[in-house]
């Protein structure tokens, strides 16, 4: 991936960018999109972040909608300290980008966080996770 315009865009990745009246709508929309998940199964997320901080300030709806696209990949992705990436971007051109990263990193929460008691008082109500008897169920 190279440039801009070779992100492909669904139609309703345009429509979400041009109907969106929160960030928060737009994040979700798009979150969901096609466009947005070919990008993230097809390509490494270094090389869209690569890709984001080198374009230019968009100057046109179609390269806005690309962006957000990007933007969106790019935030439910697993790249590595990647809200530290992103947040160091301009996108300044994008009227919601800084709001949609804090909406997403808000969202960005791990699914393997296990809750264990720390000490055994013999309790048989503590409810604990990962025990070998919850296994399965």
């Amino acid at each position: 991936m190279n440039t801009i315009e070779s992100v492909d865009l669904t139609q309703s990745a345009k429509d979400a960018v041009l109907y969106a009246n929160t960030p928060s709508y737009l994040l979700e929309k798009l979150k969901r999109d096609a466009a947005v998940q070919n990008l993230v199964h097809k390509n490494p997320p270094s090389e869209l972040l690569d890709l984001l901080s080198r374009l230019a300030p968009a100057s046109n709806v179609l390269e806005i909608a690309r962006k957000y696209v990007l933007l969106v990949a790019l935030a439910t992705s697993s790249l590595p300290d990647k809200w530290d990436s992103l947040s160091a971007l301009d996108l300044s051109d994008l009227e919601w980008g800084k709001l949609i990263l804090r909406i997403a990193q808000a969202q960005d929460v791990p699914t393997h966080q296990a809750y264990v008691v720390a000490d055994d008082t013999g309790n048989r109500n503590d409810f604990k996770w990962n025990q070998p008897e919850m296994a399965g169920r």
